[in-house]
């Protein structure tokens, strides 16, 4: 894609899938190349996610197929098909930090946004809702 003039979406359809620059740190399997995944492997080492990566890697994790939800409901949905271990938990701590990280730029609670979410869950920030340690 990159070759193609595509540069900013080839890196989202790598940096989306990874929260943190270990590519060992995703869920489920790998159906690539050794070749491929060496690739990605040094591409995370290399980059420094961005605000970007951040947004969509939030927008992600608040989508299923059919609808907007809740980042903790994406992540249920995320660790019932694939089980929770350490490497979702860490994912699901970084999502949140993700989102505290966006939601102090806003100044209000990202679920905001998004009408055809609850106004109970709009009230909350993740910050208010999530103590966690780095």
């Amino acid at each position: 894609m990159k070759e193609q003039g595509y540069g900013e979406f080839s890196r989202i359809c790598i940096t989306h899938a990874f929260i943190t620059s270990d590519v060992t740190n995703t869920i489920g399997e790998y159906d690539i190349t050794n070749d491929e995944y060496d690739f990605i492997r040094r591409y995370l080492v290399e980059i420094e996610f961005d605000e970007y990566d951040k947004l969509i890697q939030l927008a992600d994790s608040m989508a299923l197929p059919d609808r907007i939800v809740l980042a903790e409901t994406r992540m249920m949905d995320v660790c019932l098909r694939y089980g929770m271990d350490e490497k979702a938990l860490e994912n699901t701590k970084g999502i949140y930090l993700i989102q505290m990280e966006i939601e102090e730029k806003l100044g209000h609670s990202i679920y905001k946004l998004f009408p055809e979410i609850k106004k109970t869950y709009a009230s909350k920030m993740a910050k208010d809702t999530f103590k966690l340690e780095n």
